[in-house]
């Protein structure tokens, strides 16, 4: 339905008589204003007038607006309030889409303007936050069918006519289940007066994913009596939160250290690791290791339970100990080698001077006994 002058709008219910609700809603406008940055002017709207009738067993119940503008443009609905507050629903965002009663008559109404195309204020830059699997709308909706958008997601064009993302001319741009590769930069343009409106989306993971400690539990083998013993505790925390990393430990000793880390996990959330290194471990380092991960009111630890054991004293019962025994082994058989190969060297010379003097005294003996004879 489109109107370019005075509206009215009227029903009617029969039986008892209802206190009836007819009201013009601005769903995502409502919404959308809480979440511009830096406030904004809010959208023109002309004076709304409700009148009720009473008629025997029927109530009528007209609205009418005098000199619409565009920023009545927005669904308009008859609401039975006895049913709209059994229903615990909000008037704040009310369509359609959010309170299906079968008897309640709802028509969408444009209000077309000749100087922007846009139903909400132009020149805008909105923030919003979505959680991964939600569905989004981007409100660039206009008022009127007869204006077209084009919407761009960090500077690239995007295809509007999909099953996941599609332009609606009374919500805006819909993104259907979001991932975090839909996080980014958008800008819609509409065809005749080329009004910008902007948003920044950021997708999150839930935050049942988020904040979770996680200890990662070290081998059996590793957590030996007078070794060093190794804890890494990580979460995950969304870039906007405040948030602390904790760990509580059984034993405070200056053979403890605790080392953190951040990582970098996408544009929306970065992990952090703490690290629990406990040198020359002993009896007093047993006991419970508790992480806690806070960011505001909510707070969520994961723990672990770290017993040692004593050092093998014969037999080789761990994969650390056989390679410990395997180095010594290596070493001394290379010690021996090096060893023999040495006295082999010296007997092999030894034995190689001793018989080059007795051949050069052979030689001198037999020269002699030459000379004696002659």
């Amino acid at each position: 339905m489109r109107f370019n002058y005075s509206s009215t709008f009227f029903c009617s219910f029969w039986g008892n008589i209802a206190d009836i609700w007819s009201e013009s809603i601005s769903s995502t406008n409502q919404q959308f204003n809480k979440e511009v940055v830096g406030g904004e002017k809010p959208i023109p709207q002309s004076h709304l007038e409700i009148k009720h009738q009473y008629i025997y067993n029927t109530h009528k119940a007209i609205a009418k607006r005098k000199e619409s503008v565009y920023g009545d443009t927005g669904w308009y609905g008859c609401v039975d309030l006895d049913k709209f507050n059994s229903s615990k629903a909000s008037l704040i965002g009310l369509s359609p889409e959010n309170f299906k009663e079968a008897d309640v008559q709802w028509v969408y109404v444009y209000v077309k303007s000749n100087r922007q195309a846009f139903h909400g204020n132009v020149g805008k830059y909105t923030n919003m936050y979505k959680i991964i699997g939600d569905d989004v709308v981007l409100p660039c909706n206009v008022n009127s069918p007869d204006y077209s958008v084009v919407c761009y997601h960090d500077g690239y064009k995007i295809d509007m006519e999909g099953t996941r993302i599609s332009y609606d001319p009374k919500k805006g741009l819909v993104i259907r289940n979001v991932t975090t590769k839909n996080s980014g930069y958008y800008q819609c343009y509409d065809n005749v007066y080329h009004h910008t409106i902007s948003y920044m989306l950021h997708v999150t993971k839930k935050l049942a994913d988020m904040y979770n400690p996680v200890i990662s539990k070290p081998d059996e083998d590793e957590m030996i009596l007078g070794e060093q013993i190794r804890l890494n505790c990580t979460a995950e925390f969304s870039h906007e939160s405040f948030y602390h990393l904790e760990w509580k430990i059984p034993h405070q000793s200056d053979r403890v250290s605790i080392n953190t880390y951040e990582l970098e996990n996408d544009m929306n959330t970065h992990v952090q690791v703490q690290e629990v290194v406990i040198d020359k471990a002993d009896s007093s380092d047993q006991g419970e290791y508790v992480c806690t991960a806070s960011s505001g009111s909510n707070t969520k630890s994961a723990k672990i339970n770290v017993q040692l054991k004593k050092p093998p004293l014969v037999n080789c019962s761990s994969k650390k100990d056989l390679a410990r025994a395997i180095a010594g082994l290596k070493d001394s058989l290379l010690q021996e080698m090096k060893s023999g190969l040495e006295a082999f060297i010296i007997n092999t010379v030894e034995q190689s001077v001793s018989k080059n003097i007795e051949l050069q005294l052979a030689s001198i003996k037999s020269k002699l006994d030459q000379y004696l004879l002659s």
